[in-house]
């Protein structure tokens, strides 16, 4: 129950940041040229993305003290994951297209870049 209501939390701050980072763009931004706002938005998701992570730094401090290696690869690739999918269905919803692409950086799991799909062709 406690996870369905962080889930709400989180899709409303989302929500309002894409609020935010649409009206900047003001009067300029056609309809038909949303080039502008591509850059904008990657820089918002691995913001968000990394922000994700962040909150669960108390969650890695404690693995941090377990030695195994691989149970905090495990973890994090786990997270990453998580955040992956929450971000593709906030986004999917934001701008009513059908799929989302995350290309991954292996290094360090950095958080993503992101392309999203009108029709067939990709902005």
């Amino acid at each position: 129950m406690g996870k369905k209501k962080r889930l709400q939390q989180v899709k409303k701050k989302q929500q309002q940041q894409h609020a935010a980072s649409s009206s900047s763009s003001g009067p300029r931004a056609t309809p038909s040229s949303s080039h502008p706002t591509v850059p904008r938005l990657c820089y918002a998701a691995t913001l968000y993305l990394s922000n994700r992570i962040k909150q669960r730094n108390e969650r890695i401090r404690v693995l941090n003290q377990i030695r195994a290696r691989w149970i905090r690869r495990r973890v994090m690739k786990i997270l990453v994951q998580h955040c992956c999918i929450l971000m593709g269905k906030l986004l999917k919803s934001f701008f009513k297209c059908k799929r989302v692409f995350f290309i991954r950086k292996v290094v360090k799991w950095r958080p993503l870049l992101l392309l999203w799909r009108r029709g067939n062709q990709i902005v």
